[in-house]
């Protein structure tokens, strides 16, 4: 239905409170990222703009120009103001988030929608999941490919629909029903 739900925990086994209801899109909403020091919140529905939220009122004061066909994934670096997204055009877009929201990378990234987008925890590594059936590690710094994941190397044979970083360990899970760990 297009909305940011925010939830309160409680304590174990009792059930969680909606405390609010933020209505965003027409669309499903695809991806969601916040910023390391709390204050942002960006959402991506798969067909516009990235809407940034100021995390304390869940206002809308900025809006970042969508890949072409929208963006599905977002991340942000662990200790740099950069924001990066995943769009169904297969491009990477970056923003320097410092002050205000400038624009600083468009990479052709895979040869399909990005599914998903997670910097390693000390930020010098970057992995991209797509719909092209492969993951990618990147180097954070220069952005130069460092691995393509893909069916060759004993990957996926179908989309890879979301990955993570365990220290060292990436770990990547598919349409093909398989979780699969790379060192």
């Amino acid at each position: 239905e297009g909305s940011l739900c925010l939830w309160q925990l409680n304590a174990t086994g009792s059930p969680l409170e909606l405390l609010r209801q933020v209505p965003l899109s027409e669309e499903k909403l695809r991806g969601l990222a916040a910023s390391p020091n709390g204050r942002w919140l960006a959402v991506c529905d798969g067909e516009g703009p990235i809407r940034l939220l100021e995390t304390e009122h869940l206002n809308e004061p900025h809006t970042l120009p969508g890949h072409e066909g929208g963006a599905l994934s977002a991340a942000w670096h662990p200790g740099k103001p950069v924001l990066l997204t995943g769009g169904k055009d297969g491009h990477l877009r970056g923003w320097h988030t410092g002050e205000g929201f400038r624009p600083l990378l468009a990479l052709p990234a895979h040869e399909a929608g990005i599914y998903a987008v997670a910097f390693s925890a000390d930020g010098t590594r970057l992995a991209t999941a797509a719909r092209d059936k492969t993951a990618k590690v990147w180097d954070a710094g220069t952005l130069d490919p460092l691995a393509r994941l893909d069916r060759a190397a004993g990957g996926h044979t179908h989309s890879v629909n979301a990955l993570l970083w365990l220290g060292d360990t990436l770990v990547t899970c598919s349409d093909d029903k398989r979780i699969v760990a790379w060192k």
